[in-house]
């Protein structure tokens, strides 16, 4: 695969993504919210391990340990992120918070670990802190619980990318993907027996949707990722990443008729700025290219 489509394999790979957000708030109308984890990921779990099935039996006692530590803290973050998204009625917005953990994600990285802290992160909080904040006006400054929710989220899955960064390296890429989504199944199943009364009869379209979520917006995005992520640096990757929030937004607005506020715009128009602010460096040397 040359560059340029690895560069196109993850644009794709960030409109499936954008994709499953709408597949996830499609598939709600017919399933509690963790039962719908559940069966998503235990159905992406099976598809992976059919490709991975050698290497996954030959991973060892300890990398299966880690990788199922990491996929339970993953869990955590999704059993938050479905609450957002069961209660939130602008998925774009959400998006938009989500993304801040590439902020979060050093933060964190110097609170846990001592990594070393950039000036571009100092400045980039600057606009991401004020994105919030406008985000927060049309409730009167506070954010709303779908708003916090979606917060505590970001911060979550930036406390797994951190973990996974220090704890999970050298473990191959399929096998470590398809134990961390097993875990959250798993977990997800606990959470659904304990808090929530499955479904009986679904209907056929919320089980169309639940398998697109599963089949397009986890495996296949998977696949995609892994394959382009060969072929690209970190620091390109991560520019083209920051298209899945944009993605998520206008099919907010085409396919569930999401119309968000002046202040709702603004606000993620800051959260943005701040993640090109921090990325910066690497924006440069593509607009170069």
């Amino acid at each position: 695969m040359t560059e340029r489509r690895a560069e196109l394999s993850l644009v794709a790979v960030t409109l499936v993504a954008a994709a499953g957000w709408v597949f996830t708030k499609f598939a709600l109308a017919g399933f509690t919210p963790y039962a719908f984890l559940s069966i998503r990921f235990a159905i992406a779990a099976a598809a992976l391990a059919l490709f991975c099935w050698p290497a996954l039996r030959r991973l060892q006692r300890r990398q299966c340990l880690r990788s199922l530590t990491t996929g339970a803290v993953m869990g955590l973050a999704l059993l938050i992120w479905i609450q957002a998204i069961d209660r939130t009625p602008y998925i774009g917005e959400g998006a938009f918070i989500v993304s801040l953990a590439v902020v979060a994600v050093p933060v964190l990285g110097r609170l846990l670990f001592g990594d070393k802290i950039s000036i571009g992160l100092v400045i980039a909080l600057v606009p991401a802190l004020a994105g919030l904040a406008m985000l927060s006006l049309d409730q009167g400054f506070h954010l709303a619980p779908y708003q916090l929710y979606f917060l505590a989220s970001m911060l979550a899955f930036a406390l797994h990318l951190n973990l996974s960064s220090h704890y999970v390296r050298g473990i191959p890429s399929l096998p470590l993907a398809t134990l961390q989504l097993l875990t959250v199944s798993i977990i997800s199943a606990i959470a659904a027996l304990a808090t929530e009364t499955w479904p009986r009869e679904a209907s056929a379209t919320a089980w169309f949707w639940l398998l697109c979520a599963a089949l397009i917006a986890t495996s296949l995005r998977f696949a995609l990722q892994t394959s382009a992520l060969q072929h690209l640096k970190p620091s390109h990757a991560s520019m083209i990443f920051l298209a899945e929030p944009v993605w998520t937004a206008v099919l907010g607005a085409l396919l569930l008729g999401e119309v968000m506020s002046a202040n709702q715009i603004a606000g993620c128009v800051l959260i943005f700025t701040s993640l090109l602010i921090f990325r910066g460096g690497t924006a440069l040397r593509l607009w170069r290219r």
